[in-house]
């Protein structure tokens, strides 16, 4: 049940960046719309959990802390992966993003928790590591590589950030000292909603508002927020029990095949050899975790 659970998430993971790519298509990707973006979702995730939550959270250091961390690594990664998307393609950032929360808490699940691991779990490991680096093997011209790197470049950053993001989220869950998944994430939001208020200040006050909150900004934020919980509270209550060099590997695979699929579907982006081969690449890995 687990495992299907983590491949519902994997699904809702790839399909929350449906969401912002559409959000920077309506809004634009400026620090502006970034910063409206990281509040009104915050502020939504915060409100749906605090009334799943009964109206009510519970605290403890440990859990604040990991809360106030997450918040940081999230909106952080928000604002490169908006950034990235409007110069480059919704799959591969996708790619990064749920290989570098894959691959680190893997490694921290291994040597640092103790964690076994077999040989098909290796070999899928190097598989979803291939299939992520495919991409960049692929011929460009001169002017496509001169876009190309700096999208590399916010990729990568992306990458270690979700690996950070993970790592946090799978050791509060297994701390005997932190309080319930719905409790820390609450606080989790509630961080992010007072970070973007805070940087709304960066923000110039007046009409700064006004072109933003839109009907198409608010759907779109919404959605993306509402998205996003389901497929966080589903990641961590897995966490809990699996191990990490199971959860996040599998949500990857899932993300690996659903992504480009999604990517085609809603915004046509082509599937071409390298990326057919990623699907594929995707599947493999996926049955060999689960083995």
């Amino acid at each position: 049940m687990n495992n299907f659970l983590l491949l519902v998430s994997g699904f809702l993971f790839s399909s929350e960046f449906i969401f912002t790519k559409s959000y920077e298509r309506y809004i634009g990707s400026t620090y502006k719309s970034t910063v409206h973006f990281i509040f009104i979702t915050g502020l939504v995730m915060f409100l749906m959990l605090f009334i799943v939550n009964g109206f009510q959270i519970s605290f403890s250091f440990v859990s604040i802390l990991c809360a106030f961390l997450l918040a940081l690594l999230y909106i952080i990664a928000n604002v490169v992966s908006i950034k990235a998307i409007s110069i480059g393609s919704l799959a591969i950032l996708t790619l990064f993003n749920m290989s570098g929360g894959t691959v680190v808490p893997f490694m921290v699940g291994v040597f640092f928790l103790n964690e076994e691991i077999n040989l098909a779990s290796a070999l899928a490991l190097f598989l979803l590591m291939f299939a992520l680096f495919l991409p960049l093997f692929k011929k460009k011209d001169k002017s496509e590589n001169k876009v190309n790197a700096l999208f590399i470049i916010l990729c990568v950053l992306v990458f270690a950030l979700n690996g950070a993001n993970a790592t946090v989220g799978k050791l509060h869950q297994i701390n005997p000292n932190s309080v319930g998944t719905l409790d820390m994430l609450t606080i989790k939001y509630m961080f992010r909603t007072f970070f973007g208020l805070l940087m709304l200040f960066t923000v110039r006050t007046g009409n700064s508002f006004r072109g933003l909150l839109n009907k198409k900004s608010i759907v779109c934020s919404s959605a993306y927020a509402i998205v996003h919980c389901v497929a966080t509270v589903l990641q961590l209550f897995c966490a809990v029990t699996e191990n990490a060099s199971l959860v996040y590997p599998l949500i990857t695979g899932g993300s690996l095949f659903f992504t480009p699929i999604l990517a085609l579907a809603i915004f046509k982006e082509k599937l071409d050899k390298c990326t057919i081969l990623q699907i594929v690449i995707s599947v493999v890995a996926t049955t060999l975790f689960v083995i």
